[in-house]
Parts: structure tokens; sequence; C-alpha cells
């Protein structure tokens, strides 16, 4: 969409309802200098590729869907498209399309929230500060948040205990070393030092999430998986300590599969001087 186009684009959707969005609203070209980000916008970390991408987007179509504002004392806020408004200040233009909405301050967090959510944009960590936030800014039960953003009961909680994770557990998370599926092994275990541990082994030896389960479930005194999760039968102790003994030997994740006297031992490497150092030992 150019400046002086009229159209609404696709994507709005969640604000198309109970009277909050009409497609007959007018865009408008709104002078970039004098909107503000929102206050309660639940991404904290814009990655400079993915906004270097939607200016040049933006460069060579225009706009395809306009920012959605509301008006403040000194001009304009944010309630959609804080990545789009970026990309344009970035580009040096003076004006962008943007539809003028009469939004109360208590829908500012939902909205920025859903329109990440359907983007798909915020990481883990930013969607469970964020719902924290909408719980307890707007008292709203997990229920209450589920239904809003359309997800289930159990997702919402899940995501919510990742805060119970260490700072540095959560910047890992947040930065895409390890996944949910890694967070959530490491919160079924109830010390914090072995989380700790376990989190070190899985960063270290650039664990899956498999052989992560495998790991937690092998832990004396954890819970029993759920049933549906796929998870190898717990290895005999001796096996067990064989592996960890080859593991401090050779600094190097170890696993050793037998049956009926029959087997292997695999050895695990991450980068080809991982692999030149293992060959050396091995081979001396």
């Amino acid at each position: 969409m150019g400046e002086g186009d009229k159209k609404l684009g696709r994507g709005l959707d969640f604000l198309i309802s109970k009277g909050s969005l009409t497609t007959e609203d007018e865009v408008v070209s709104v002078p970039v200098e004098r909107i503000k980000p929102n206050r309660q916008q639940p991404r904290r970390d814009f990655q400079p590729e993915p906004l270097a991408d939607l200016e040049e987007s933006i460069r060579k179509h225009g706009l395809l869907q306009p920012i959605v504002v509301r008006r403040i004392d000194d001009g304009y806020e944010i309630v959609a498209g804080e990545r789009r408004w970026r990309a344009y200040q970035k580009l040096g233009y003076s004006g962008i399309p943007a539809i003028i909405r009469d939004v109360p301050e208590g829908k500012l967090l939902e909205y920025a929230l859903i329109e990440n959510i359907q983007r798909e944009d915020l990481n883990p960590v930013e969607l469970a500060v964020a719902l924290k936030e909408m719980m307890s800014r707007l008292g709203l039960t997990q229920n209450e948040v589920a239904d809003r953003i359309h997800r289930s009961r159990s997702a919402v909680a899940n995501t919510l205990r990742l805060l119970e994770l260490p700072a540095e557990m959560q910047e890992a998370l947040a930065r895409g070393r390890v996944t949910m599926g890694h967070a959530k092994a490491l919160l079924s275990l109830r010390e914090p030092g072995l989380r700790e541990r376990f989190f070190k082994r899985v960063t270290d030896e650039n664990l899956s999430v498999r052989d992560t389960e495998d790991l937690v479930s092998q832990e004396p005194g954890q819970p029993i998986p759920k049933a549906g999760i796929h998870h190898k039968p717990s290895k005999p102790a001796h096996l067990r300590d064989l592996e960890e003994k080859l593991e401090a030997r050779l600094q190097a994740r170890v696993r050793i599969h037998e049956r009926k006297g029959r087997g292997r031992i695999s050895i695990y490497f991450q980068t080809p001087e991982n692999f030149e150092r293992l060959f050396g030992m091995l081979t001396r």
C-alpha cells in the first residue's frame, strides 16, 4: 500500500470485533515523528535482520497494511504495528498510513499481545512476561487469558512456567539456544541445582530435546514422563556408569547401546575441531 492508499489490508482480524475496528475505517497519513511506541508492547527484542527485510519490502512494494494508533496529548501512540513504524523511521519517510482508533488504556497490552501472537513474533520468554502482565494488569485468570488469545489453558500455563527458570536459562531460550521442549524437560526437575547442571550439559553438548527428556527421566526421584511421549527404556546402572567414565575421559557425550552382549559405542562431536581432538585421542 502506498501512502495515499485508503484500502485496509488483511491481518487485523483481532481488532475487527465488538466494534473495535471496521473495514470502513479511513486510512490517513500520520507524521512519523509524532508517533510514540506502545508503552505496553510485549516485544522487547527487535532483531535487525527481520527489520531490514521489512524495510526492503516497504521500499519496493509500499506498506501493505496500515498501523493502528490512538490519540494522546502530544501526538499518537501505537496500538498495533510497531515494527512497520520502526521501518518507516529507518527509511526516513515523513508519514505512515495509519488508522486512528479510540482505544482505551486497558486494551493496549491485549491488542499488542494478540498482534504479536498472531504473527508468532514473540520469543517464548517475551510471551511469558506478556501473559503475566496481562493477568496482573487486567485481572484475568489463566482460563480467561487462554480464551482471549485462542490458546489452550495448558499452553498458557506451560508458557508462564518458563518464568520459574533462572535468568541464564531464560536468556538462552529467548536467543534460541534452547527450545521450549528443552525448557519443559528442565522444569520437570525439582531442584534448581539439578536444572543448572542439566542445562549446562544441554548447551555444552548440544543435546536434542529427546536426549534431554531421556536424561531428565533417568534422574532418581523425577516424575515418570507422560504417556504419548517416547522415551528409551531406563538404561542399566553399569552402562550409565561406563558412559559417565568415558564422558569424563573424552570430554564428550557418549552413549553405549547394548543388547544380548552386542552393541555399539557412540561418541558425539559438535565441531570439526572437536572431532579432530577426539580422533587424536583415540588413535594415538
